[in-house]
């Protein structure tokens, strides 16, 4: 899966199935990661997932924590790519499909938009070798990219108005 580089700072990262577009804060290891391979993320989780990334974008595993510790973001969504038997599209055209399908999930979770809050989203989406192996999902964060938070962003965009 790959994650969609939103800013400037977001770095696309790779998986023989997963890339993902990490935000632009660092990570605050806690006690009480897990560390779980990227394929069993799911909607609800917590992650330090700022430094996942190898330096060529592959994410094999990513720190889960409990929501109430400090932690860089949260998974919000998981959403399907069309294509089941068709060919690798290319990274590009992935990333537009899964930054589509990401901002209504965001804007739902947050109940505010891009425009009014300082919340961000990227996603974990198929690199071209997991697309081989059939994954289609894409998994959908929500961070702040003034850094770390701690308990979800739910409902949260007003609290982090934009500046």
């Amino acid at each position: 899966m790959l994650v969609k580089p939103v800013l400037a700072a977001l770095a696309l990262l790779m998986l023989a199935g997963c890339t993902a577009a990490p935000a632009a804060h660092s990570a605050m290891p806690t006690a009480s990661a897990t560390t779980a391979n990227v394929f069993a993320m799911k909607v609800g989780d917590c992650l330090n997932d700022g430094e996942s990334a190898d330096g060529t974008g592959t994410v094999t595993s990513v720190p889960i924590v409990k929501c109430r510790v400090s932690h860089d973001s949260e998974v919000i969504a998981g959403v399907l790519l069309k294509g089941a038997d068709s060919a690798f599209p290319g990274s590009d055209i992935v990333e537009k499909s899964a930054d589509q399908k990401c901002l209504g999930p965001y804007e739902k979770f947050t109940g505010a938009t891009l425009k009014t809050t300082s919340l961000d989203y990227t996603y974990y989406f198929p690199s071209s070798d997991s697309w081989k192996q059939g994954d289609r999902q894409v998994l959908c964060v929500v961070y702040d990219p003034h850094g770390p938070v701690v308990g979800t962003l739910k409902g949260k965009g007003s609290t982090y108005p934009k500046s």
